[in-house]
């Protein structure tokens, strides 16, 4: 039996931009609670990738950040989840 190693579709620069663009678009729309529920998910996600560099989860979790950053002026929200969350599978 042979085994093949599956290939990771790899995407164009202008694709990831889209997706990129897109998922900013996405979260822009989210209430505050909202966001904030995706943000925890995305951080633990993205701790989760952390042998994958290349993970969508990356950039992500720093679009969820900059969102953040832009509604309250600050970071301590971002801060406070990301203890709250990672504090939680320690």
């Amino acid at each position: 039996m042979k085994h093949h190693a599956r290939l990771r579709q790899v995407e164009s620069p202008e694709e990831q931009q889209i997706k990129k663009e897109e998922f900013s678009k996405y979260i822009r729309g989210l209430t505050m609670e909202e966001l904030k529920e995706l943000t925890k998910s995305v951080i633990f996600l993205s701790a989760f990738a952390n042998n994958n560099p290349h993970s969508d989860y990356h950039w992500e979790i720093r679009l969820c950040h900059t969102e953040l950053q832009n509604r309250t002026g600050n970071t301590d929200l971002y801060d406070k989840l990301y203890v709250e969350e990672m504090t939680f599978y320690a």
